[in-house]
Protein backbone atom coordinates (compact mmCIF):
# COMPACT_ATOMS: atom_id res chain seq x y z
CA UNK A 1 0.00 0.00 0.00
CA UNK A 2 1.36 3.30 -0.61
CA UNK A 3 0.75 4.45 2.82
CA UNK A 4 3.76 2.57 3.77
CA UNK A 5 7.01 4.39 4.11
CA UNK A 6 10.82 4.33 3.87
CA UNK A 7 12.46 6.79 3.03
CA UNK A 8 16.14 8.33 3.01
CA UNK A 9 15.14 11.35 4.72
CA UNK A 10 14.28 12.20 8.59
CA UNK A 11 10.36 13.16 9.34
CA UNK A 12 8.77 15.46 11.83
CA UNK A 13 4.86 15.46 12.71
CA UNK A 14 2.90 17.66 14.68
CA UNK A 15 -0.54 17.79 13.93
CA UNK A 16 -2.65 20.88 15.20
CA UNK A 17 -5.60 18.09 16.32
CA UNK A 18 -6.34 14.26 16.99
CA UNK A 19 -6.85 11.98 15.18
CA UNK A 20 -3.22 11.10 13.31
CA UNK A 21 -1.09 8.13 14.26
CA UNK A 22 1.82 7.33 13.15
CA UNK A 23 2.84 2.82 13.12
CA UNK A 24 6.03 1.94 13.14
CA UNK A 25 6.29 -1.60 13.12
CA UNK A 26 3.75 -3.30 15.77
CA UNK A 27 3.44 0.28 17.73
CA UNK A 28 1.29 3.08 17.26
CA UNK A 29 1.53 6.64 18.60
CA UNK A 30 -1.19 8.84 18.69
CA UNK A 31 -0.72 12.29 16.61
CA UNK A 32 -2.37 14.37 19.56
CA UNK A 33 -1.49 18.27 19.64
CA UNK A 34 0.49 18.07 22.66
CA UNK A 35 3.16 15.65 20.80
CA UNK A 36 6.17 15.92 17.96
CA UNK A 37 7.11 12.95 16.41
CA UNK A 38 10.72 12.30 14.90
CA UNK A 39 11.46 9.13 12.20
CA UNK A 40 14.64 8.52 10.85
CA UNK A 41 15.97 7.60 7.59
CA UNK A 42 15.07 3.96 6.30
CA UNK A 43 12.39 3.45 9.20
CA UNK A 44 9.41 1.62 7.35
CA UNK A 45 6.17 3.15 8.92
CA UNK A 46 3.09 4.65 7.98
CA UNK A 47 0.84 7.79 8.87
CA UNK A 48 -2.76 7.62 8.88
CA UNK A 49 -5.76 10.08 9.53
CA UNK A 50 -8.48 8.20 10.95
CA UNK A 51 -11.08 11.49 11.81
CA UNK A 52 -10.29 15.12 10.73
CA UNK A 53 -10.72 17.89 10.07
CA UNK A 54 -6.73 17.96 11.16
CA UNK A 55 -3.87 20.42 10.02
CA UNK A 56 -0.59 18.44 9.90
CA UNK A 57 3.02 20.18 10.13
CA UNK A 58 5.13 17.87 7.84
CA UNK A 59 9.26 18.14 7.56
CA UNK A 60 11.28 15.91 5.91
CA UNK A 61 14.95 16.81 6.91
CA UNK A 62 18.59 15.28 6.16
CA UNK A 63 21.21 15.47 9.14
CA UNK A 64 24.32 14.02 7.24
CA UNK A 65 25.53 11.21 9.46
CA UNK A 66 24.09 13.26 12.88
CA UNK A 67 23.44 11.51 14.73
CA UNK A 68 25.04 7.95 13.76
CA UNK A 69 23.41 4.45 13.84
CA UNK A 70 20.18 5.75 15.18
CA UNK A 71 17.97 3.17 16.17
CA UNK A 72 15.08 2.67 13.62
CA UNK A 73 12.30 3.55 15.99
CA UNK A 74 9.39 6.89 16.39
CA UNK A 75 11.18 9.61 19.19
CA UNK A 76 7.80 10.90 20.39
CA UNK A 77 8.64 14.63 22.72
CA UNK A 78 6.25 17.04 24.27
CA UNK A 79 5.23 19.68 21.46
CA UNK A 80 4.72 22.33 24.59
CA UNK A 81 8.17 24.26 24.27
CA UNK A 82 7.05 24.60 19.98
CA UNK A 83 3.69 25.58 19.49
CA UNK A 84 3.98 29.01 19.72
CA UNK A 85 6.88 28.81 16.91
CA UNK A 86 4.77 25.91 14.73
CA UNK A 87 1.69 28.19 14.99
CA UNK A 88 3.27 31.81 14.38
CA UNK A 89 2.51 33.16 11.30
CA UNK A 90 5.70 34.23 9.32
CA UNK A 91 6.24 35.90 6.12
CA UNK A 92 9.71 35.62 6.18
CA UNK A 93 10.66 32.10 4.84
CA UNK A 94 14.40 32.91 5.52
CA UNK A 95 13.80 33.42 8.75
CA UNK A 96 10.82 30.28 9.12
CA UNK A 97 13.34 27.90 7.75
CA UNK A 98 16.33 28.74 10.54
CA UNK A 99 13.43 28.50 13.53
CA UNK A 100 12.30 24.59 12.25
CA UNK A 101 16.26 24.25 12.12
CA UNK A 102 16.69 25.17 15.53
CA UNK A 103 14.04 22.97 16.86
CA UNK A 104 14.93 20.20 14.86
CA UNK A 105 17.92 19.77 15.83
CA UNK A 106 17.09 20.41 19.20
CA UNK A 107 14.82 17.22 19.27
CA UNK A 108 18.15 15.29 17.61
CA UNK A 109 20.08 16.15 20.44
CA UNK A 110 16.84 14.99 23.16
CA UNK A 111 17.23 11.55 21.33
CA UNK A 112 19.02 9.04 24.54
CA UNK A 113 22.76 8.41 23.58
CA UNK A 114 21.86 4.83 23.91
CA UNK A 115 19.63 4.89 21.18
CA UNK A 116 22.42 5.93 18.99
CA UNK A 117 24.10 2.37 19.76
CA UNK A 118 22.29 0.81 16.88
CA UNK A 119 24.43 -1.29 14.40
CA UNK A 120 25.38 0.79 10.91
CA UNK A 121 24.12 -1.44 8.97
CA UNK A 122 20.20 -1.39 9.18
CA UNK A 123 20.17 -4.35 6.28
CA UNK A 124 19.30 -2.58 3.56
CA UNK A 125 21.83 -3.23 0.16
CA UNK A 126 23.94 0.15 -0.02
CA UNK A 127 22.87 0.19 -4.09
CA UNK A 128 19.27 0.40 -2.95
CA UNK A 129 19.46 2.90 -0.47
CA UNK A 130 20.91 5.01 -3.47
CA UNK A 131 18.09 4.12 -5.45
CA UNK A 132 15.66 5.66 -2.91
CA UNK A 133 17.77 8.61 -2.46
CA UNK A 134 17.49 9.15 -6.38
CA UNK A 135 13.86 8.52 -6.74
CA UNK A 136 13.25 11.58 -3.65
CA UNK A 137 15.37 14.00 -6.13
CA UNK A 138 14.73 13.40 -9.38
CA UNK A 139 12.21 13.97 -12.04
CA UNK A 140 9.57 11.25 -12.54
CA UNK A 141 11.08 10.74 -15.86
CA UNK A 142 14.64 9.96 -14.68
CA UNK A 143 13.35 6.78 -12.58
CA UNK A 144 12.43 4.04 -14.96
CA UNK A 145 13.70 1.28 -13.44
CA UNK A 146 15.97 0.52 -16.44
CA UNK A 147 17.79 3.95 -15.75
CA UNK A 148 17.67 3.61 -12.12
CA UNK A 149 19.37 0.10 -12.15
CA UNK A 150 21.65 1.74 -14.18
CA UNK A 151 22.44 4.75 -12.01
CA UNK A 152 23.44 2.16 -8.90
CA UNK A 153 25.31 -0.94 -11.40
CA UNK A 154 22.62 -3.59 -10.99
CA UNK A 155 21.18 -5.65 -14.08
CA UNK A 156 17.89 -4.65 -14.46
CA UNK A 157 16.95 -7.68 -13.15
CA UNK A 158 18.22 -7.81 -10.25
CA UNK A 159 17.39 -4.81 -8.99
CA UNK A 160 14.09 -5.24 -9.22
CA UNK A 161 14.34 -8.31 -7.63
CA UNK A 162 16.38 -7.32 -4.77
CA UNK A 163 13.97 -4.11 -4.23
CA UNK A 164 11.19 -6.17 -3.76
CA UNK A 165 13.04 -8.47 -1.72
CA UNK A 166 14.18 -6.40 0.70
CA UNK A 167 11.33 -3.48 0.67
CA UNK A 168 8.24 -5.70 -0.14
CA UNK A 169 7.28 -3.35 -3.06
CA UNK A 170 8.14 -2.66 -6.58
CA UNK A 171 10.62 0.08 -7.25
CA UNK A 172 7.76 1.82 -9.07
CA UNK A 173 5.26 1.72 -6.07
CA UNK A 174 7.87 2.89 -4.02
CA UNK A 175 8.45 5.88 -6.78
CA UNK A 176 4.34 6.67 -6.37
CA UNK A 177 4.51 6.62 -2.35
CA UNK A 178 6.99 8.95 -2.70
CA UNK A 179 5.96 11.43 -5.71
CA UNK A 180 2.74 11.52 -4.11
CA UNK A 181 4.57 12.54 -0.70
CA UNK A 182 6.12 15.39 -2.65
CA UNK A 183 3.26 16.15 -4.63
CA UNK A 184 1.35 16.62 -0.93
CA UNK A 185 4.03 18.66 -0.03
CA UNK A 186 4.36 21.01 -2.66
CA UNK A 187 0.19 21.64 -2.76
CA UNK A 188 0.49 23.24 0.86
CA UNK A 189 2.26 26.04 -0.78
CA UNK A 190 -0.51 28.62 -2.43
CA UNK A 191 2.26 30.18 -4.58
CA UNK A 192 3.15 27.03 -6.13
CA UNK A 193 0.65 26.65 -9.35
CA UNK A 194 -0.37 23.03 -10.58
CA UNK A 195 1.23 23.46 -13.26
CA UNK A 196 4.21 23.92 -11.83
CA UNK A 197 4.02 21.02 -8.89
CA UNK A 198 3.24 18.59 -12.19
CA UNK A 199 7.20 20.18 -14.07
CA UNK A 200 9.01 19.77 -10.96
CA UNK A 201 7.55 15.69 -10.10
CA UNK A 202 8.40 15.21 -14.06
CA UNK A 203 4.88 14.88 -15.54
CA UNK A 204 4.38 15.61 -19.09
CA UNK A 205 1.94 18.38 -18.26
CA UNK A 206 -0.81 19.10 -14.65
CA UNK A 207 -3.58 17.02 -16.91
CA UNK A 208 -1.33 13.56 -16.42
CA UNK A 209 -0.30 14.91 -13.10
CA UNK A 210 -3.65 15.32 -11.78
CA UNK A 211 -4.68 11.77 -13.09
CA UNK A 212 -1.70 10.12 -11.37
CA UNK A 213 -2.92 12.14 -7.88
CA UNK A 214 -6.45 11.20 -8.88
CA UNK A 215 -5.86 7.54 -9.22
CA UNK A 216 -4.27 7.55 -5.69
CA UNK A 217 -6.94 9.74 -3.77
CA UNK A 218 -9.65 10.17 -5.67
CA UNK A 219 -9.48 13.66 -5.54
CA UNK A 220 -8.34 16.29 -8.20
CA UNK A 221 -5.20 18.24 -7.05
CA UNK A 222 -7.05 21.52 -6.95
CA UNK A 223 -9.81 20.13 -4.97
CA UNK A 224 -7.47 18.43 -1.91
CA UNK A 225 -5.05 21.77 -1.78
CA UNK A 226 -8.85 23.57 -1.01
CA UNK A 227 -9.56 20.93 1.62
CA UNK A 228 -5.83 21.36 3.32
CA UNK A 229 -4.87 24.42 3.67
CA UNK A 230 -0.91 24.81 5.35
CA UNK A 231 -0.83 25.74 8.79
CA UNK A 232 1.40 28.72 7.70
Amino acid sequence: ELNRRLSPFWRFYWNDAPGGKVLVGERSVELTPDVVILVPPFTLFSARLEKGPVNQFFIHFTTGDFPAGVARREYVFSAEPWIGQLTEESTNLGRFEIRMYAILYELLLQIPEEHGDAPASDGLDPRLKQAMTLMNTLPRSECDNAELSRKVGMSLSHFSHLFREQLGVTPQHYLAGQLMERAFYLLTDPTISIPEIAERLGFANRYHFSAFFKQHTKQSPGAWRKANLPLH
